[in-house]
């Protein structure tokens, strides 16, 4: 569930922070992720792209339009080597 970063000790994984983005957790779960969020900005940011992409993922016309289909994986490698490494 954690994960180690370089900077601050233990941030919960992105798949956890995703789905607390898109109302997929229980409410104790929810709650200490909320905790966590409050304050890390790294993953108040990786929240707000979660929140952002699941949108994306479900409008086929502008996924198409945007080429989001060729462009997620480039976008998901870049933010996990830059941003979000392991």
């Amino acid at each position: 569930m954690p994960r180690n970063d370089h900077t601050s000790g233990t941030h919960p994984d992105p798949e956890l922070l995703a789905a607390r983005a898109t109302g997929l957790l229980a409410t104790e779960a929810a709650a200490r992720v909320d905790a966590h969020v409050a304050g890390c900005p790294v993953c108040r940011l990786e929240m707000a792209r979660a929140a952002r992409f699941p949108e994306l993922d479900r409008d086929d016309e502008t996924a198409a339009a945007a080429g989001w289909e060729a462009a997620r994986p480039r976008l998901d490698a870049a933010w996990h080597s830059a941003i979000w490494p392991a």
